[in-house]
């Protein structure tokens, strides 16, 4: 799901040719409670900005494609970095494996995908003054069936057996989530059960429910946040 921003971001940058083709353009999301969907309409209260979605996977397969047009290298899992000094930016960064010795200087840092303490980006925003955190989430449960989605937009669902999202992938991919425990095992979650679940926690008295279909791919993650604090984030970043 990319807001906004981030697509217009990839369009100017000029990598968005694909996303425009592909990309599945939403005003807004459901929220769901007591069996009820409430539509929030992003687009009416934000004077045309939308949400669109777009895998994750295609991101990175343009970002490369555009970055090889240029002749420059990619850089992938360097565990030479050395992490930028609290408040640095621009910093530096020193790789190893594929340019010995070099140092590359960035201007901007993008953390995906792991517990953000492990990130080098994160250092920046810790000014030594500043007070973070981070805590586990027992949100962690995904399926990614083979059905066409049921909504054109997302639909957020609290119930009282737990959270359940409703996204998409694609015209034809549909992904949920289920809230459970972070260390919950796989192997107790047959298909039938997942289904079972997903509808008592998705269908609404409004006669919506998900489509059902082969499910690709199951999964637990443990989610992660961190938080900086205000006060933290400004002194890291002054002037902005």
């Amino acid at each position: 799901m990319l807001e906004q921003t981030t697509v217009d971001l990839l369009t100017q940058a000029g990598v968005g040719e694909r996303l425009r083709r592909e990309g599945l353009a939403s005003d807004g999301i459901y929220i769901a409670f007591a069996g009820s969907r409430h539509h929030i309409n992003f687009s009416a209260l934000t004077g045309g900005r939308a949400i669109t979605i777009y895998g994750q996977n295609k991101v990175v397969k343009d970002l490369i494609e555009a970055r090889r047009a240029t002749g420059a290298p990619l850089l992938f899992e360097d565990p030479g970095r050395q992490r930028p000094r609290s408040g640095d930016l621009p910093a530096a960064y020193h790789v190893q494996r594929t340019w010995p010795a070099a140092r590359v200087d960035v201007r901007f840092h993008c953390g995906l995908r792991r517990l953000p303490r492990h990130l080098p980006c994160v250092h920046p925003m810790q000014p030594r003054s500043g007070r973070s955190s981070a805590s586990i989430r027992s949100v962690g449960w995904a399926s990614l069936p083979a059905a066409p989605p049921a909504s054109d937009e997302l639909v957020y669902s609290r119930h009282d057996r737990g959270f359940a999202l409703f996204s998409m992938r694609s015209p034809t991919i549909t992904r949920l989530y289920l809230q459970c425990a972070p260390d919950e095992d796989v192997d107790q979650w047959p298909d039938d059960r997942i289904w079972k679940e997903l509808q008592t926690r998705l269908q609404t008295d409004d006669g919506w429910r998900p489509n059902e279909g082969a499910i690709l791919q199951k999964g637990v993650t443990g989610m992660r946040s961190f938080v900086v604090e205000a006060d933290a984030l400004r002194a890291a970043l002054p002037g902005r």
